[in-house]
């Protein structure tokens, strides 16, 4: 079995989630910690004194009903510092068969985020907007297919490293350490928004 933790810090709330994954894939909840957010606007901690204090709060519930102690967690963020990068990744398929893999695809958004960005901003998540197999646009899902080369335009999602950092360092003096961090659903929902539509709003 494996434990799942989850901490989401928003401007009203501060939510922690604890649960198992089971050897078949299902998700047992363990425990449901939540607290009133302080020292945090539209996303951003201003007050770390304050801040912490209510994620140790949220912690300490999730874990007292979990019944265990955690180690790791997902930090799910995103606010008002979220800005977003467009890229382009392209990589040449090798191999006699020329048949795109899983790591193909790894390497193409490798290729993508490699890129210059501002000393106070980290990259949080990439996604794809449409593959392009050779001289096929529109793919939507490329592995399994063969060709020569793979193209992507990649939508990036970067964040204030600030921002990041101050609850990096809160749950460390809890002796947490964040796994990795991940998009709140209003950003993901951002990653998917055309300039078109954007423009309309």
């Amino acid at each position: 079995m494996e434990i799942i933790a989850v901490i989401d810090v928003g401007s009203y709330n501060t939510r922690v989630l604890i649960a198992e994954q089971s050897i078949d894939g299902g998700i047992n909840i363990l425990g449901i910690g939540e607290s009133k957010s302080a020292g945090v606007q539209k996303g951003n901690i201003v007050n770390v004194e304050k801040a912490s204090s209510s994620i140790i709060s949220a912690l300490r519930d999730a874990e007292n009903m979990a019944g265990t102690k955690i180690s790791t967690i997902t930090a799910s963020v995103g606010g008002e510092s979220l800005r977003w990068i467009r890229s382009h990744g392209v990589v040449p398929i090798v191999g006699e068969e020329k048949l795109i893999t899983r790591a193909d695809v790894q390497e193409l958004l490798n290729s993508a985020k490699a890129i210059r960005i501002p000393a106070d901003r980290q990259i949080i998540e990439s996604f794809v907007k449409n593959y392009k197999v050779d001289s096929t646009n529109d793919i939507e899902d490329p592995i399994g297919m063969t060709g020569v080369r793979l193209e992507a335009d990649v939508n990036i999602a970067t964040l204030s490293k600030v921002n990041l950092d101050n609850l990096v360092r809160i749950l460390e003096n809890q002796r947490v350490e964040i796994s990795h961090f991940t998009l709140g659903i209003q950003g993901v929902t951002q990653s998917v928004v055309t300039e078109e539509e954007a423009e309309l709003g």
